[in-house]
């Protein structure tokens, strides 16, 4: 720690703008509202319930979203090879990095080890319900939608319009986030990626990290990236849920409240954080390696 990279690695890392995440994805807005346990569904017994709750969140849709997302950003962060495209060899590893099954099996690990057995059966029978299923499938559609740069500045900018309303739609968002801590959980975990990219940036350019000047890089964009994530972050709630009432999104906070939600949201934030620490420095692993081939 504290020793210089090499000059290849200096290089690389001017190389490279921002870090190689999007958004992590709002985990907090799989945790559904359930003011009493219902009987335990059938396929609990058989698979476990973190399994169980797994399904109903539709975590493996969700790693494919990141999947597709992931493979569409790729090219921004690892340069092409010397025919000016990337080889063949280069998209095979991006692609492994950003395996559904891996991803999912992160989030499910991450369910099973951060909440009591009680709190992801009530979670899992509610997300079984009528009302979970049509929160999840409003988060999952609107999380492929801002995919598109268009869709996310219309969101941006659509929230960047109503942000100071005070009807109550707009203040259940802002207590949804604010119970959630999602502003502070999604800077965090950019920050921590971005720190695990350029740690394999350097390390893939032939250099060692110098810890202490990438986290001193890291924090200095704080400010950023929390702006960044809080107008991102609201323009996507506000979009998702678009379609709920209001009486879905009280319920939706309720549940954030309790002790059942706070578990649920901080485990599917450990494991996004799990995945994209791991995603984020093999691509910068792969950045290195193709800027330090293009510089001998």
């Amino acid at each position: 720690m504290g020793r210089q990279t090499t000059q290849a690695g200096a290089a690389a890392k001017r190389r490279v703008a921002g870090s190689p995440v999007r958004h992590v994805g709002l985990p907090a807005l799989l945790a559904l509202a359930l003011t009493f346990l219902v009987a335990l569904a059938p396929r609990v017994a058989a698979d476990g319930p973190a399994q169980a709750l797994t399904d109903a969140l539709r975590l493996e849709e969700l790693a494919g979203l990141i999947r597709a997302e992931g493979l569409a950003d790729a090219g921004t962060f690892v340069p092409p090879g010397p025919s000016g495209k990337t080889s063949d060899d280069t998209l095979a590893r991006i692609e492994a990095l950003f395996n559904p099954a891996m991803i999912r099996a992160e989030m499910q690990a991450a369910l099973a080890a951060g909440m009591e057995r009680d709190a992801q059966i009530r979670a899992m029978n509610f997300f079984d319900a009528p009302r979970g299923k049509s929160l999840v499938r409003m988060e999952l559609d609107a999380r492929a939608a801002i995919s598109d740069p268009d869709v996310e500045a219309i969101a941006r900018s659509d929230w960047a319009m109503r942000q100071d309303d005070s009807d109550q739609t707009i203040q259940l968002l802002k207590r949804f986030a604010e119970v959630n801590s999602l502003v502070e959980r999604n800077t965090a975990s950019t920050m921590t990626a971005r720190y695990h990219f350029l740690c394999g940036l350097a390390v893939g350019a032939g250099g060692i990290p110098d810890e202490d000047a990438i986290l001193s890089q890291v924090w200095s964009r704080q400010d950023m990236i929390r702006a960044d994530t809080e107008n991102w972050l609201m323009g996507y709630l506000m979009m998702a849920y678009a379609p709920a009432d209001d009486a879905d999104l009280k319920a939706y906070v309720a549940f954030s409240e309790t002790p059942a939600g706070q578990a649920m949201n901080a485990a599917l934030f450990d494991g996004f954080e799990a995945a994209y620490a791991r995603i984020s420095y093999g691509l910068g692993l792969i950045a290195g390696q193709a800027t330090l081939g293009q510089e001998l």
